[in-house]
């Protein structure tokens, strides 16, 4: 699978400033870390290459990470649990309703949880401009410090500073980071920052740090509408498959089950043809065999006396006995110089057609093989 790694600028300081209208660094990659590198550069964006999945990468100084334990959130979630943010971080955010906050909590301490804030209208200006990738394939959007290592200090490219460079990030723990300022002495001497130990190495050469736990910003009002039928459909894609082959498997059955009776009609009409015209040997080939049989039946009733090896009445003979039967239990007729020989399917309660047979003067010889003669 194929990654879109995208950088993003930082939140301009004017709502009229586009910053999208410049190319953005970007990378893609193959497979799972360690990551593939396939292509990297700047683009503007539509010209940005196509991926099976896209991750924007947010500017470090326009997302606030903070991790808390706070045990009288275990019980809640929900909306009960957004009503209560506000009070929950008035200490470290201002102008709460402005922000959009997405949350991450331990599965195994549900009191311990991190969240992440991001003014809301910039990030509905994002997605609103990479609604295409959307439609591409899953679209997250995490902050770039979880780009680094814990307890790293990266330098921060300051977009709107004269004195470029002029702030790093520093990633306490997994979720805290803090904005360092590295043009005020004082703090780096009252913190014990060297200025050695702050890495500069660009942000999307730092793909690997991105590991499980960490904040994908898409949640609530901003959550993927189509990863819930991606999601159904990674759970039901093989049962949906396996439902596929066996629906094929029982076409492909009862077709071959119909051809294999066709073959058996074709091969009785055959049968059923050779007996007619041992009766009636002048029968036209258009001429269906049954309605030439019965026809004849009916012109032997109505003519003189019949013989008793007259094949009419032989068959007439055969009905009698087989009337406590099943209307196919005859699977072959033969006649030939007065002889009527039937050879009945298996499973036919032959005790019965001898006891019909008996009943009405009807003569059964078994000549075998399930084949009988009658007299």
């Amino acid at each position: 699978m194929t990654i879109l790694w995208i950088e993003l600028p930082e939140r301009p300081r004017v709502e009229e400033e586009d910053v999208f209208n410049q190319p953005l660094s970007f990378c893609l990659t193959h497979d799972n870390s360690p990551y593939h590198i396939l292509q990297k550069g700047s683009a503007y964006i539509d010209e940005l290459p196509f991926s099976q999945e896209t991750i924007l990468i947010t500017h470090p100084r326009d997302v606030l990470v903070i991790e808390k334990t706070v045990e009288a959130l275990k019980s809640l979630s929900g909306q009960r649990l957004l009503q209560t943010l506000p009070s929950l971080l008035e200490d470290e955010v201002m102008y709460f309703d402005k922000n959009h906050v997405a949350i991450w909590r331990d599965n195994h301490n549900p009191a311990h949880m991190a969240f992440a804030l991001i003014d809301r209208t910039w990030l509905r200006h994002i997605l609103s401009t990479f609604n295409e990738f959307v439609l591409r394939g899953p679209l997250k959007i995490v902050p770039a410090s979880y780009f680094q290592e814990i307890g790293s200090l990266v330098q921060i490219q300051d977009t709107y500073s004269v004195q470029q460079s002029s702030w790093a990030c520093y990633r306490e723990r997994v979720h805290q980071t803090q904005l360092i300022p590295l043009n005020d002495p004082v703090y780096l001497t009252h913190n014990n920052i060297e200025q050695n130990l702050i890495q500069q190495t660009a942000l999307l050469d730092r793909l690997t740090f991105l590991i499980d736990p960490y904040i994908d910003l898409r949640q609530f009002e901003f959550v993927d509408k189509q990863l819930g039928w991606r999601a159904q459909w990674s759970r039901w894609r093989s049962v949906i498959f396996l439902l596929f082959v066996a629906l094929f498997i029982e076409t492909v059955g009862i077709n071959s089950y119909w051809v294999s009776l066709l073959y058996q009609q074709h091969q009785l009409h055959n049968e059923e043809r050779t007996v007619a015209e041992q009766v009636i040997p002048q029968l036209p080939k258009d001429m269906d065999p049954s309605l030439a049989l019965r026809h004849q039946w009916q012109v032997a009733n109505q003519s003189a006396p019949t013989n008793d090896k007259d094949f009419i009445v032989l068959c007439a003979k055969l009905s009698h006995i087989m009337v406590h039967q099943p209307a196919d239990a005859v699977s072959r007729i033969n006649y030939h110089q007065g002889t009527l020989e039937v050879t009945l399917k298996p499973g036919i309660n032959i005790d019965m057609v001898k006891q019909d047979a008996q009943s009405n003067h009807v003569i059964l010889n078994n000549v075998g093989g399930g084949t009988w003669q009658i007299k």
